[in-house]
């Protein structure tokens, strides 16, 4: 980096006789060599006469667009041969496109006002029809934008990673330019390979630089540009996702009852402005001083959700649109809701899993959902699992009071008609205490867990021998890894460690992945792990598709890499050739 920034000073410090062409003077100059000149006929060496605007236009659609534009206008080319356009592409219009893209920057965006946002100014070398901007100060601001969108601004500087905002999309277009100036096509993804490796190495530190220069810049344009922001509604918008940021700005800035709205009910804040269809009226109802039981109900948000938090929004907006009768559980939601943002997140995406399920699950989860664990991932992958015993046990308990002549009625319909039992055998729960919703959630985890197992003993093939195991039993740190090495051993797992890896004997079965359990000192399960082969019949090696926990926890960190020391040995594996000779449909319906 000092060194890249030393060029870049150097050369900006040169004294005008010494200094090259800027790079819009280069594009200027470049464009008036490339004029045909008068009578020339033949396309090889000269454009037609005939064909002087056509160029003209292709230059223009050069500099907004870069090479990509101008290898789709060759091809338009009539008469042109391949090889000719290949080499005028490289030797001619390519450093006419470089330098195009090399003019431009990102700035302030003032008037006579000052301040009232961020840009890329100059030619704009992208797919995308505008250059990104940010407009900050309050009287420059549009109508918000409808719903969240996959590329608004997030009002904040962002990190090295923060990808599908507005600001990532000034650094990648300021990134173009700066590489555009050191003479690197971008568009060629192979400009830093050599077969020198100290070369090959220099250009990398090259772009990552130019990388790390463009985020630092664009950064400070961003908090310069923020400081014509409005202060009360930038601080509201930035407790809100990332994602829907802009929008409660915008709206927020323009109307002091909406800013209001967003601390006192922050969803139905949400709701309002991502409604196209709703937003107009809903907007009119917050002006005119509407009751807010009013606006919530023309919303149809229940006004329970007001304890909402702003970061939970999210969640909650996909509750209400995905799930039906949530304003009909008003009064579970109201006892249950929990505080906190991160709470708030697990439960709603919870619920919203449980309702594809329906029935008194849904209450279940509801009354339960914090207590199935501390990540979204656990919580949800628990729902699934207890969700598939609930319904089962659904479907048992409506077969058992069914008259057998509706169930053979019912049965006969075509399979898309029968949604949770077989037309070969009446459903039943192997013998498992059915599903009810005043259960706890332990009791709903070991009766969950032993009718996953059943089911997986149930299979025909449950009693096929698997194959051999890829690897024996060994020792790595404080952990001990086995190999589950028949589907009584997998059900077992499964129904100890409160997970649905039964369902996997099929894919153990036909030399897919194979499954190990991880125990420590004391002969505890602590891990379940699943390997899958990596590359043609295990070419490469294996590699970890899953490790969880209990209740399909996430594993400590020490613990994962634990087991991927244990995987990286790849002299102690003995890998299956794969084979088709089990390849059947799997009979577990989940």
């Amino acid at each position: 980096m000092i060194g890249l920034t030393a060029k870049f000073c150097t050369t900006t410090s040169a004294t005008d006789s010494d200094r090259a062409p800027s790079a819009s003077n280069r594009f200027i100059a470049t464009r008036e060599a490339l004029r045909p000149p008068h009578g020339a006929r033949s396309m090889e060496h000269a454009p037609l006469e005939d064909h002087h605007d056509y160029i003209d236009a292709m230059l223009s659609d050069i500099a907004k667009r870069g090479m990509v534009a101008l290898r789709e206008a060759w091809r338009t080319l009539p008469g042109a041969d391949q090889a000719a356009a290949k080499e005028r592409l490289e030797t001619v219009y390519k450093p006419l496109a470089l330098a195009a893209a090399a003019t431009g920057r990102v700035e302030l965006l003032r008037d006579c006002d000052g301040v009232y946002g961020v840009g890329f100014v100059g030619t704009f070398v992208s797919h995308k029809l505008e250059p990104p901007r940010i407009i900050t100060r309050l009287d420059k601001l549009k109508d918000p934008p409808c719903g969240s969108s996959s590329c608004a601004p997030f009002l904040q500087g962002i990190p090295k990673f923060f990808k599908n905002s507005m600001e990532h999309e000034l650094v990648d277009a300021l990134l173009t330019a700066m590489l555009a100036r050191a003479g690197i096509d971008r568009d060629n993804p192979g400009w830093w390979r050599s077969e020198d490796a100290h070369v090959r190495a220099a250009n990398q530190r090259q772009y990552h630089g130019l990388k790390a220069m463009a985020l630092r810049i664009t950064n400070s344009k961003i908090r310069e540009a923020l400081t014509a922001a409005h202060p009360e509604a930038l601080a509201m918008a930035r407790r809100f996702p990332p994602k829907a940021r802009y929008a409660i700005y915008c709206a927020a800035a323009r109307s002091p009852r909406l800013l209001q709205l967003c601390a006192t009910f922050p969803l139905l804040a949400r709701m309002i402005v991502e409604s196209p269809e709703l937003r107009c009226d809903a907007l009119a109802m917050v002006e005119a001083g509407r009751r807010l039981r009013d606006v919530a109900d023309y919303m149809r948000v229940p006004m329970v959700l007001r304890r909402v938090t702003p970061g939970a929004t999210t969640a909650a907006v996909r509750l209400l649109r995905e799930c039906e009768g949530v304003e009909a559980r008003s009064l579970l939601l109201h006892s249950c809701l929990p505080i906190g943002t991160s709470a708030q997140k697990r439960w709603q995406l919870a619920l919203g899993v449980a309702s594809r399920i329906g029935g008194p699950y849904v209450d279940w989860v509801a009354r339960h959902a914090i207590d199935l664990g501390v990540t979204v991932e656990a919580v949800l992958a628990q729902v699934q699992d207890l969700g598939d015993f609930a319904r089962a046990s659904y479907a048992a308990d409506c077969v058992a009071k069914m008259p057998s002549y509706v169930y053979e009625a019912i049965t006969h319909r075509p399979a898309r008609e029968r949604r949770y039992w077989d037309a070969r055998e009446r459903p039943n729960l192997h013998g498992v205490r059915s599903f009810s919703p005043d259960m706890s959630v332990a009791t709903m985890r070991e009766l969950s867990g032993q009718w996953h197992e059943a089911v997986a003993l149930a299979n025909p093939r449950s009693t096929a021998p698997l194959p051999r195991p890829w690897r024996g039993a060994d020792r790595i740190g404080d952990l001990k890894i086995v190999p589950l090495t028949t589907a009584a051993e997998i059900a077992a797992e499964g129904r100890a460690m409160h997970h649905c890896v039964a369902t996997f004997t099929g894919r153990v079965r036909i030399g897919e992945i194979y499954i190990y359990g991880a125990r420590d000192i004391d002969g505890t399960r602590v891990a379940t792990i699943e390997v899958a082969l990596a590359g043609a019949e295990g070419s490469v090696g294996v590699f970890v598709t899953q490790m969880r926990g209990p209740c399909n926890s996430i594993l400590p960190k020490s613990m994962q890499e634990l087991i991927r020391r244990w995987v990286r040995q790849k002299d102690k594996w003995k890998l299956p050739t794969r084979s088709d000779e089990y390849r059947e449909p799997d009979d577990i319906p989940f």
